[in-house]
């Protein structure tokens, strides 16, 4: 009886043992809608329930190559495939961590043509801040049928003239005009001149959740009062119709780990302003905000 168990267990655990080890590699490009060419690849193993991780690399042969660990799904007739870059693992950039562009794919489909698989569909890209930063198509094939055949599947001039990563930011810092994170520490002020009609604030902890409560004061009208901020982003739209506004950030407590810090964004249209404030108990910060003339 042991025996015929021992040899059932092997049976059925080993097939899924090797499946869960077998690397997959598909190797392509990522075309923008504005025609930029990244080269890009993916390997990953598939695990059990048809989920798949493994890493990405972006920009092949240029001097920004990025590798990042992915995760996602096979579709169970293995007929399409999603996956999200995660993080990066290591690379060449020596760009900020909020400009990288993040790869999102979602069902992609997975095709055979003349013996070769493909992946072709659609990706999405988007910053730390989950705000869009790219979009277009992507067209990968399996690594092992183009061992040789990579420079006529993706032109190898156009490439190495478009193929960095430092080039998306750039884009996309542009349109989106992120800035650094500002950290503004006690009777620290910012001042930002301002285009529309709404001020867009978000508020939350992305360091230790440790308890630390917030009071929010616009033009002396209290807006929150002895509010504990966490993971999740508070929203504030306040319409903003008025030549100046100021925005008084108030450390309630220090929480179980001092000082008191807060995430902030502020959103005007396509432009972003990330702040870090740092403060101690009944300490403050001004945020001032101009309208353009």
């Amino acid at each position: 009886m042991k025996l015929i168990i021992c040899v059932i267990y092997i049976f059925f655990i080993s097939p899924l043992y090797c499946q869960g080890n077998k690397k997959i590699e598909f190797i392509g490009a990522l075309q923008m809608q504005e025609g930029v060419v990244i080269s890009y690849k993916i390997n990953f193993k598939e695990l059990q329930g048809g989920k798949i991780e493994g890493t990405s690399f972006t920009d092949i042969y240029g001097d920004n190559a990025t590798r990042s660990k992915i995760v996602g799904k096979y579709s169970a007739k293995g007929n399409s495939i999603s996956f999200h870059e995660t993080e990066n693992i290591s690379t060449k950039s020596n760009s900020d961590v909020n400009e990288f562009c993040f790869v999102i794919v979602e069902n992609a489909k997975i095709k055979t043509l003349k013996g070769k698989k493909i992946i072709q569909g659609n990706f999405t890209g988007k910053f730390n801040n989950k705000q869009n930063c790219s979009e277009g198509n992507i067209y990968l094939v399996s690594s092992d049928q183009i061992e040789r055949g990579y420079d006529k599947l993706v032109n190898s001039q156009m490439v190495k003239s478009n193929d960095s990563l430092k080039l998306v930011a750039e884009k996309y810092k542009a349109l989106l005009k992120t800035s650094k994170e500002t950290k503004l520490h006690a009777n620290e002020n910012l001042k930002l001149k301002w285009s529309s009609e709404e001020i867009i604030f978000d508020v939350w902890d992305g360091l230790n959740i440790d308890n630390d409560k917030i009071s929010i004061i616009i033009n002396e009208k209290t807006i929150l009062e002895n509010f504990v901020i966490g993971r999740e982003k508070k929203r504030l739209v306040l319409p903003f119709h008025e030549d100046s506004c100021i925005i008084k950030i108030i450390a309630v407590n220090e929480g179980e780990i001092a000082p008191n810090t807060v995430n902030i964004i502020l959103i005007d249209k396509e432009t972003t302003t990330p702040v870090l404030t740092s403060l101690e108990k009944g300490k403050f910060t001004l945020i001032k905000i101009e309208k353009n003339k």
